[in-house]
């Protein structure tokens, strides 16, 4: 391989990658078995290598968290003051009300005395009860509270205290009854009450202690045990093939994160080392399998699959360290798909197993993630037959979530448990992860447009033969576009079966003499018949006109932003052959005449693709077919054997990554195609077109 700029950039992406991969993958070291509940254990026999407790399942732990919260009551608390406080204002508020007004009612001591005794006894009657602020009665209390009152608590039911709201209603109502009885005095206690705000002494004094409740709940949970037992050193966990039951599954757990605890940090130059190899490896079968599926030169592939990698890596990096989403929310599904867009299903496929097999690194339950992913991955590329539509994305969501969903609850069968273990939410996690799907739709707008890549939307919407440059070959050059729909049919059907991009192909086909719409008359498929305009031309002259509509139709296809996917088969399908009947004419009519073989040159490049290849095969010999005066089987394969022989000796295909064999299945491909086509032509270019 030659390093130029390209490559070496190339090499610094992977690098970059690399190195940031490395960077934030976990540095603790990771359990060596593999099990599931359930199922046997397909290790040699274990024995506990160091002392080791046995950890509770989280789910154990969570149901004696809310077991706590379900049993310890609240705190509520009393205040004594409160009452004194209370009264003895009111003494004195009602005394100095009296006092002030210098009442000679003889009977006013009497009344006082006994006015006093009964507000206070009404006081303290409500106090004891416990007055509580309005607002608490909307808090969700259990039936029974702890109140606190001199240091001592007790039990006691919510419902026992009231209000300051329903408190004053009381006071008023027992008021009015006493008041009632001393007729003499009403006016005077109405004008007091008039003056005076009972609602400033009837204030609540049992008061939630929220801080305090808090307190004991924490001990509470503090105080759980997270062990059931101990595992002595020596002591056989488990033997070769025997079921991992509840209780071994649980041992399990706990030597594993006992080990990865021990381990945290320990050899970390070791284990930096392995998983350095592991990645190195990842990245190296990409880089090569981009290189072996792809032209050296070509450095787009590696710039997409870096950057979809490194986007699913730190998406799924961000959702483990967060903890708060589940990582089945991530459409890995759309990596593979943005892909296949550009490229096919293997390639698509490739990336997508190593991708999987990379990220799993970074999850704890790794055998669950591949196998989830890889299933879903596998059914979805298969199902996108198309790009074309919406509706094909929405279905392939929609077997991705049958995928997830059914493998999740096959593998709940065979740890042994039944449709009650079940999660509702891992369902809801495969739902929104199938809904976003649909997001590559977009995606592979933005991936296109940044990497100047070609999708199969984007070839649907070029090969519409009403797009205008199209519309003006046809206008202009109706022979031409005959010839390249004839074109576009046998290319599209040699690449289909050789597994080449038959929609780029087809494309490029319809595209592939535009440049004729400049000088329409001087090609056969466009002359009326008789009129040849090369007859009164010379063989340099006519072989100008004729190579030029390479160069015409390239600077046309930009002018209509044609994308340079598509320039490539105007440029290559003819390579750097010649015209060879201008060519051999001049030396006819010039013998001993010294010839510049550039003249009679096509500019190239050779076709560098399967897909421009078999473009420049099958426009040579749809033109030379019309020039058959007899279409027999042996006529057709004859002259399929001639031009891609010719074409093959002459080193057009030498970068093009077809082999022997691909060449000999489209040859027997493009001779079962001529036999449903019938057209005659005149002799004299049987290459030139």
């Amino acid at each position: 391989m030659i390093l130029n700029k390209r490559n070496i950039f190339v090499i610094l992406i992977y690098t970059a990658a690399f190195t940031a991969v490395l960077y934030f993958l976990p540095k603790n070291q990771k359990f060596e078995y593999e099990y599931l509940q359930g199922k046997p254990w397909r290790h040699s026999s274990l024995f506990a290598p160091y002392n080791f407790p046995i950890y509770k399942s989280q789910q154990a732990i969570k149901a004696e968290k809310d077991s706590i919260l379900n049993s310890v009551k609240p705190f509520f608390r009393k205040k004594e003051n409160i009452k004194k406080d209370a009264i003895q204002y009111f003494k004195s508020s009602f005394t100095d009300y009296y006092n002030s007004y210098n009442l000679k009612n003889k009977n006013y001591n009497r009344f006082k005395i006994t006015y006093i005794n009964f507000v206070t006894s009404l006081f303290d009657s409500l106090y004891s009860i416990g007055i509580i602020h309005n607002n608490l009665k909307k808090k969700l209390f259990n039936d029974t509270i702890i109140l606190i009152d001199n240091n001592f608590s007790y039990s006691t039911p919510f419902n026992h205290f009231i209000t300051t709201k329903k408190a004053i209603n009381v006071f008023f109502k027992k008021n009015a009854e006493f008041i009632r009885q001393q007729p003499d005095f009403q006016n005077d206690i109405n004008d007091f009450y008039a003056h005076f705000k009972i609602s400033s002494l009837i204030k609540p004094n049992v008061y939630y202690d929220e801080v305090f409740t808090k307190n004991q709940i924490n001990s509470a949970l503090n105080n759980i045990a997270q062990t059931l037992g101990m595992i002595q050193k020596g002591e056989r966990i488990i033997s070769y093939g025997e079921i991992v039951s509840k209780d071994k599954f649980q041992i399990l757990n706990s030597l594993k994160k006992e080990y990865e605890e021990k381990n945290n940090g320990d050899n970390s130059y070791f284990l930096i080392l392995g998983y350095g190899f592991f990645i190195l490896f990842i990245f190296l079968s990409i880089y090569l399998f981009i290189r072996q599926e792809f032209k050296d030169n070509i450095v787009t592939p590696h710039y997409l699959v870096i950057s979809l990698l490194m986007l699913f890596f730190f998406s799924t990096l961000i959702i483990v360290k967060m903890d708060v989403l589940n990582v089945y929310i991530i459409p890995f599904i759309v990596l593979p798909i943005i892909i296949r867009a550009f490229y096919n299903k293997s390639f698509s496929l490739f990336v997508y197993f190593l991708s999987i097999l990379l990220i799993s690194i970074l999850l704890p339950n790794s055998f669950e993630f591949i196998l989830l992913n890889t299933m879903a991955g596998i059914i979805a590329i298969f199902s996108l037959h198309s790009f074309s539509a919406r509706s094909h994305f929405l279905k392939t969501g929609l077997l991705s979530f049958l995928t997830y969903s059914s493998l999740y609850t096959a593998l709940t069968f065979i740890h042994g448990k039944d449709f009650d273990n079940l999660l509702l939410s891992r369902f809801i996690w495969f739902g929104i992860n199938s809904f976003l799907i649909l997001l590559s739709y977009g995606l592979i707008f933005i991936f296109e447009r940044s990497f100047g890549l070609l999708s199969e939307i984007s070839l649907i919407e070029l090969s519409n033969t009403n797009r205008p440059l199209l519309r003006q070959l046809a206008e202009k050059a109706p022979g031409s576009f005959q010839h390249s729909l004839q074109v576009a049919n046998l290319a599209q059907e040699a690449a289909n079966k050789i597994n080449a991009n038959a929609l780029l192909i087809r494309t490029g086909a319809l595209y592939h003499d535009v440049g004729k719409i400049k000088n329409p008359e001087y090609f056969t498929e466009n002359q009326p018949q008789g009129n040849n305009l090369h007859s009164k031309l010379s063989p340099k002259e006519s072989a100008k006109i004729i190579i030029k509509h390479i160069t015409d139709g390239v600077q046309m296809a930009k002018k209509h932003h044609i994308p340079p996917q598509i320039i490539d088969f105007i440029r290559t399908h003819h390579g750097t052959g010649k015209t060879e009947y201008f060519y051999r004419t001049f030396i006819n009519n010039n013998p001993g005449v010294s010839v510049n073989e550039m003249d009679f040159s096509y500019p190239g490049p050779k076709p560098f693709s399967q897909e421009t290849a078999i473009l420049m095969m099958a426009d040579s010999i749809e033109a030379a077919s019309r020039s058959l005066k007899k279409y027999t089987p042996k006529s057709i394969h004859d002259l399929v054997e001639k031009i891609i022989d010719f074409q093959f000796k002459n080193n057009q295909f030498d970068e093009s990554n077809l082999t022997l064999q691909d060449i000999s299945i489209i040859k027997t491909t493009f001779k079962v195609k001529l036999q449903s086509m019938y057209h005659t032509r005149i002799e004299y270019p049987d290459n030139d077109a």
